[in-house]
């Protein structure tokens, strides 16, 4: 199950994170497409579905302008950033959107192929990956109370990106090329390493060698040594009376892993790398064998965190800052932390409508009988 998400980065940087390499040699970035109809992304700490995110998928569905730009390095894939809205509105659907009873956040797997709304947009091909910092899971513990945990991809610290290049020797094909030692050093001070501790053999390189640089500092996924979580989803494209349309998507779920089944039984299909996404991207990619990346995955880290992320109108940092559950004491929030509780107790700018449960509740509704 996935019913909320953490997504930080602003949409310049989403992009870079999406570069990938071409056959070309080439590094090549996807272009942010804003939503149609003004809806909008806005970086949060706590996402709840309704909410517009950031999801990557191929510019095959759409016609995109291309992007006119003076930045050498603005060379564009054959991919698109978009925000959709979290919660599949198939296209069939009549009607305000607003007015579409069943909750479709979340695509079991084990139904794809059983269900009108997700078998006809995974056999045309609108696969999608869904991009976020992290989700939240709720543990729920014997006497019923939830703890929340935040789920993420493993974040390389500076020793570990140290190791990464430490088969940089002095086999070297120009070892006194002062400008393959500045470039190199450029890249690691990029990477937050002490590019001057390190010793003077491990920062010299050969063409081969500064491309291997080159490929650490711009692994598909990572900017500034924060990896973002690519999810496998399904999209669609609702159109209403006055011809809007509006984009939307769900998350695809599995069986958890075994290493954190005790948080909960249900996972986000987890794609691992720049080479699953694009398959499950390529809409020429076999569908029996684009199935075959939807499983449990065990790459994932993950932590506790405050309670305050129950309510998701809690959008303070600390809602991902990792928690001792050993603690007698509660965790003191920060001064941001307190004022957005202050305001949430004070209802400022809040309307009065009922709110959506809050902790964990399996937003898996069976679907009823549908009409195509």
């Amino acid at each position: 199950m996935c019913g909320r998400t953490a997504c930080t980065l602003a949409p310049e940087q989403v992009v870079e994170a999406c570069g990938r390499m071409n056959a070309s040699g080439q590094w090549v970035y996807p272009q942010w497409r804003d939503a149609p109809g003004g809806q909008k992304y806005y970086q949060s700490y706590n996402l709840a579905p309704s909410l517009h995110s950031p999801v990557l998928f191929s510019s095959t569905h759409i016609q995109v302008a291309r992007l006119e730009s003076s930045e050498p390095k603005i060379v564009e894939s054959d991919w698109v950033v978009q925000p959709m809205h979290w919660g599949l509105i198939p296209k069939w659907h009549h009607g305000d959107y607003r007015s579409f009873e069943y909750k479709m956040n979340n695509a079991r797997s084990d139904g794809l192929l059983n269900k009108q709304s997700f078998k006809k947009p995974l056999e045309t091909g609108q696969r999608c990956v869904v991009l976020a910092d992290g989700y939240f899971e709720w543990k729920t513990s014997k006497d019923g109370k939830k703890q929340p945990f935040f789920i993420y991809f493993p974040i390389k610290d500076n020793k570990e990106m140290a190791q990464d290049l430490s088969h940089i020797k002095s086999e070297l094909v120009d070892p006194s090329s002062e400008e393959n030692k500045l470039k190199i050093k450029e890249d690691l001070e990029e990477k937050d390493l002490d590019a001057h501790k390190l010793a003077d053999s491990e920062i010299k390189g050969s063409n081969k060698e500064l491309k291997d640089i080159h490929e650490i500092k711009h692994s598909f996924g990572v900017y500034n040594g924060k990896r973002i979580l690519t999810m496998a989803g399904l999209f669609d494209v609702w159109t209403g009376t006055n011809g809007d349309k509006l984009f939307s998507y769900s998350v695809i779920t599995v069986d958890a892993h075994p290493d954190i089944e005790f948080i909960h039984d249900r996972m986000p299909a987890i794609l691992n790398g720049e080479e699953e996404v694009c398959k499950w991207l390529d809409c020429s990619y076999p569908l029996n064998e684009a199935l075959t990346l939807i499983r449990p995955t065990n790459c994932l880290k993950y932590h506790p965190v405050s309670s305050a992320v129950n309510d998701s109108r809690y959008k303070s940092p600390d809602c991902i800052k990792e928690i001792d559950l050993t603690a007698v004491t509660p965790k003191k929030l920060s001064a941001s932390g307190n004022f957005m509780k202050s305001w949430l107790k004070a209802g400022v700018g809040e309307e009065k409508r009922p709110l959506e449960k809050s902790v964990g509740e399996d937003r898996e509704v069976p679907e009823k009988k549908l009409k195509s």
